[in-house]
C-alpha cells in the first residue's frame, strides 16, 4: 500500500533537513534497506530530544512516530506535531491504545519508528528494552529496520565540538528471523532483546570504524 505525501510533512521534512545538517553535520548508512512502500517497524537507540526528526529526515518516506502526551498540551505545538504523524504515549508506559495505534498504522502500510528502550539514555550507554516493540514486531509481521544513532547523546556538545553525527540503518529483520516465543510478556521481551542487539551491533561497528 502506498501512502500520499502531505505537503506540510514535505515542507517540514525541507526546513528541519537544512537545520539538522547545518548543527549535526549528520550522515545516513544503509537507507536503502529501508523499503519506500509497505508497514515497516524501525527501532533505534534514543539518546536525545532531536532523535525522532533526525531519523526522519534521513527517509524519503513518511514517518510516524512516538511522542510524550504533554507534548499535545500546547494546542499549536500539539496539532504540529499531529501533522507530522506524531502518536500520543503516556509517559509511564506505553498503553494497549497505543500498541492497536501503531498496529493500524504498520497495517495500513505506514512506517513507524520506536525507541525499544522506552527513554532518552541517562549515560551515553544503550539500554535494556522493554517488551512494547517486541509485541508490534510480533503482532503486525512486518520488518522490522535496526537503526543506531551515534553523536546526539548531549547534542548541544556536539554542535560546538563540530563532531559528526552518524545514523545508520541496518537490513530488515523479518518477524520469522526473530525466533519463535510464546505469546507472552517474556516472549515479547526476547525479542525486544534481540532487535537491542542488532542495534548493538551498528552501534559498535560504527565506534570501531
Amino acid at each position: 500500500m502506498v501512502v500520499a505525501q502531505s505537503w506540510f510533512y514535505t515542507f517540514s521534512w525541507w526546513v528541519i533537513w537544512v537545520v539538522l545538517k547545518i548543527l549535526l553535520r549528520f550522515r545516513t548508512e544503509g537507507t536503502h534497506h529501508v523499503p519506500m512502500t509497505g508497514g515497516v517497524l524501525l527501532a533505534s537507540n534514543h539518546a536525545s530530544y532531536v532523535d525522532p526528526p533526525l531519523v526522519g529526515v534521513c527517509l524519503h518516506r513518511e514517518l510516524s512516530f512516538l511522542a510524550k502526551r504533554e507534548l499535545f498540551r500546547s494546542s499549536l505545538f500539539g496539532k504540529v506535531i499531529l501533522s507530522l504523524h506524531a502518536i500520543p504515549i503516556n509517559r509511564g508506559g506505553v498503553t494497549h491504545h497505543t500498541l492497536k495505534t501503531v498496529v493500524e498504522r504498520l497495517r495500513e502500510g505506514r512506517a513507524v519508528l520506536m525507541f525499544p528502550e522506552g527513554t532518552r539514555t541517562k549515560n551515553g550507554r544503550l539500554g535494556v528494552a522493554k517488551a512494547g516493540i517486541g509485541f508490534l514486531a510480533a503482532m503486525s509481521g512486518c520488518p522490522v529496520i535496526p537503526v543506531a544513532i551515534t553523536g546526539t547523546y548531549r547534542v548541544w556538545r556536539t554542535i560546538v565540538t563540530g563532531r559528526r553525527v552518524t545514523v545508520r540503518f541496518g537490513a530488515p529483520i523479518v518477524p520469522q528471523d526473530l525466533g519463535t516465543h510464546s505469546l507472552r510478556k517474556e516472549g515479547y521481551r526476547c525479542i525486544s532483546d534481540h532487535l537491542m542487539q542488532h542495534i548493538a551491533a551498528l552501534h559498535s561497528d560504527y565506534q570501531s570504524g
